[in-house]
């Protein structure tokens, strides 16, 4: 799952026009360890842009939705953070105004992806993972400061992916 997570979001930031991410000018970053701050910073500090997209770590859970289809929640997390000049309230505030407005871009991004009936992360080696969103009650968050100038909003949402609820006979030493 996580390099299906990784992907679809690295795509995103690639062709998003605030983000810009490429391999040469880096502005999207995985922080895997989402429980320490000097994650976020180094990241930020190899960022070759002044507006930054960080992708969290998700957690997740798994539920059979009581009739046998199953499903995995992931609970993923994202954070825009954009350098200001002066640091003061002013330029503080328009990043974070800057950033929810990028966010927003995404979530709608999203949603047109995955929302009401779904949709396919498809990666290169053809591998699919269907995803389901739902556009509701998602969290947005200031953060901020970064480095003590990057200042933007972090934004919390669920998927549901299904996964074969089938038992793999192969997967045991017994035959019971």
């Amino acid at each position: 799952m996580i390099e299906f997570y990784k992907t679809y979001w690295e795509r995103l930031a690639r062709r998003n026009k605030h983000i810009a991410h490429t391999d040469e000018e880096k502005a999207f970053f995985y922080v895997k360890d989402k429980y320490n701050p000097k994650a976020f910073d180094d990241a930020i500090k190899s960022a070759a842009k002044t507006t930054v997209f960080l992708l969290e770590r998700y957690t997740s859970g798994l539920t059979d939705n009581l009739n046998k289809n199953y499903f995995r929640q992931v609970n993923g997390r994202f954070t825009i953070v954009l350098l200001t000049e002066t640091g003061d309230q002013e330029s503080i505030e328009l990043a974070e105004n800057k950033a929810e407005a990028i966010a927003l871009s995404f979530i709608k991004k999203m949603n047109k992806d995955f929302g009401s009936t779904g949709g396919k992360i498809i990666l290169d080696s053809g591998e699919q993972q269907p995803v389901f969103f739902k556009f509701e009650e998602l969290p947005v968050d200031p953060v901020g400061p970064l480095l003590q100038k990057y200042y933007g909003v972090t934004v919390g949402f669920p998927w549901r992916c299904p996964f074969p609820g089938i038992e793999d006979p192969g997967d045991w030493l017994d035959n019971d």
